[in-house]
C-alpha cells in the first residue's frame, strides 16, 4: 500500500509518544556514542529521521518534535531557503560543534515550550 503524508495526523500532546522522545533526546545528549557512534549533528540528525519513520510506519502518526523544531529554528535564523533544521545549525560550524549546538537550540525550545503552556489559557 503506498502511503502518503495526507492519510497521517500528528499525536495528541497527552499520549506520552513525544515524552518518549524527549528521553531519548536525553540519552543523545549523555551518550552519543553508544547511540549513534560519535558526536555529530549529522548522524543525530538521520537517527532522529529513522525514528519518526518507523514511529509514522508503526503507528501511522507523526510527532510534533520535527515540525515544531523546524519552526523553532527558523524563527531563530530566518531564511527563504526551504531547509531541515539540522542545515541551518551545521552551517559555519563542525559537524561536532553543530551537535553540542543543537541541543543549546533545544534548550531553548524547551523553555519556549513551557512559557507557551504557562501562557496558554485554561479552559
Amino acid at each position: 500500500m503506498e502511503n502518503s503524508k495526507s492519510q497521517y495526523v500528528y499525536t495528541s500532546r497527552n499520549d506520552g509518544y513525544e515524552a518518549q522522545l524527549h528521553l531519548l533526546l536525553s540519552d543523545l545528549r549523555r551518550c552519543p556514542g553508544v547511540l549513534i557512534g560519535d558526536v555529530s549533528l549529522q548522524r543525530m540528525a538521520h537517527f532522529l529521521s529513522g525514528y519518526e519513520y518507523a514511529f509514522l510506519q508503526l503507528k501511522g502518526y507523526r510527532l510534533h518534535f520535527d515540525r515544531e523544531f523546524q519552526e523553532f529554528v527558523l524563527r531563530s535564523f530566518p531564511t527563504k531557503e526551504t531547509i531541515h533544521w539540522d542545515t541551518i545549525i551545521g552551517r559555519d560550524r563542525s559537524d561536532r560543534d553543530g551537535f553540542f549546538f543543537f541541543f543549546e537550540l533545544y534548550d531553548r525550545f524547551l523553555e519556549e515550550l513551557e512559557r507557551g503552556k504557562q501562557e496558554a489559557p485554561e479552559i
